[in-house]
């Protein structure tokens, strides 16, 4: 309920702010231009903290959904919960960094972390 709550209050503030600035790239001449051409990246015209309190009350969950695993006696929850503490690391580490570097690492937090919580599903099911 309180991830619920917390999504709807940050898209209600995300509308009632200005908006997103997009920043497409031009095509260069070199394969490194090409490929940023075919990205389109945004970023907010005025960026708060609420927008990135999702991904850190994410990661804490899954953190101690990880921790909580190895409470358990099998090895496979063992397992399952390795997965999440890396899952949540990922995603913690990925929103921490300069906006700069954030339009890659966040993709990439995203990533690590939907292949953790797949490794951690495999592990109990």
């Amino acid at each position: 309920m309180a991830a619920a709550a917390l999504a709807i209050i940050s898209r209600v503030r995300f509308f009632q702010s200005p908006g997103i600035e997009l920043e497409k790239f031009d095509e260069g001449e070199t394969p490194e231009d090409a490929f940023e051409c075919q990205l389109l990246w945004f970023t907010y015209k005025e960026p708060e903290f609420l927008y990135v309190v999702p991904s850190i009350y994410l990661g804490i969950l899954e953190y101690r959904r990880g921790v909580g695993a190895f409470r358990l006696d099998e090895a496979d929850a063992h397992a399952a919960g390795l997965w999440l503490v890396a899952s949540a690391v990922g995603v913690l580490t990925g929103n921490a960094k300069p906006s700069y570097v954030a339009r890659f690492t966040v993709n990439l937090a995203e990533v690590v972390m939907l292949c953790c919580v797949f490794e951690s599903a495999l592990r109990v099911l």
